[in-house]
C-alpha cells in the first residue's frame, strides 16, 4: 500500500530492532506503523533529486534504434541444457578452486 510517498510494508520479524541500521544501509527513512514500516528513499523524505532510482517516462518511437541492430543469436535455449552439462563434467576433471565452485553452484 502507498499513501502520498510512504510504502507500508509487513516488518520482518527476523529484524526486529534493526530498523536504523537497515535504513542505514538500504538509503530508506522508515517509520513504525503498528505492525508495519512505513518507508521511503531518504531523497523522497529530503525532497532532494533522486538518485537511488529515477524513472521517466520513454516514447515508444525512442526504440527504433533498436530494428538497426544485427538480429542476436540466443546464447541460452531450451536445447542448451546438454551443452551446459558437458561444461559441468569438464568442469568436475579440473583441479581448481574456480572449477569446484563452479560445479557445487552449477
Amino acid at each position: 500500500m502507498t499513501t502520498a510517498q510512504w510504502t507500508l510494508v509487513k516488518r520482518p520479524a527476523q529484524v526486529q530492532g534493526r530498523r536504523t541500521e537497515i535504513a542505514a544501509m538500504v538509503g530508506w527513512e522508515i517509520r513504525d506503523e503498528g505492525v508495519s514500516w512505513r518507508v521511503r528513499t531518504v531523497e523522497s523524505y529530503r525532497k532532494q533529486q533522486p538518485t537511488l532510482l529515477t524513472t521517466r517516462h520513454v516514447q515508444k518511437t525512442q526504440f527504433d534504434f533498436l530494428a538497426t541492430l544485427p538480429t542476436q543469436t540466443a546464447q541460452l535455449t531450451a536445447g542448451a541444457g546438454g551443452t551446459v552439462d558437458a561444461e559441468l563434467r569438464r568442469l568436475e576433471s579440473m583441479d581448481s578452486l574456480a572449477a569446484s565452485l563452479s560445479v557445487s553452484l552449477g
